[in-house]
């Protein structure tokens, strides 16, 4: 059994802990850009969340504590499968650096259709 025999006896400790606080304007970017398909695996997002839109996750591609910016170029709208593997996955490295690429073109294409 998974149990502690000591228990009764925890130690509390107290931490301090910094957070960067994100972008709510460019979260809500990200996931209009994707439009509610994983912008790595183009997959459909997984499920629908009560108020109707579509679960996407956003993922810093350079993560803000390594001093990624909070800019919607740096940023990709994906599946939590997606997320999960860009963070811990043993390609971890390859697939940021492709999505970073996919969302540059993906951004690029947006400009151009806007002149």
């Amino acid at each position: 059994m998974a149990t502690n025999s000591e228990e009764k006896h925890r130690t509390i400790v107290e931490k301090q802990k910094e957070v960067r606080v994100r972008s709510n304007a460019v979260k809500e970017y990200a996931l209009q850009r994707a439009s509610g398909k994983c912008e790595y695996c183009n997959e459909q997002a997984p499920f629908t969340k009560d108020d109707g839109t579509p679960y996407l996750e956003v993922h810093h591609i350079k993560r803000l504590s390594d001093g990624g910016p909070d800019k919607p170029e740096w940023v990709a709208g994906v599946c939590p499968n997606c997320h999960r593997e860009a963070h811990y996955g043993a390609n971890r490295d390859q697939l940021n650096s492709k999505l970073l690429q996919m969302i540059f073109i993906k951004e690029k294409e947006l400009m151009e259709s806007l002149t």
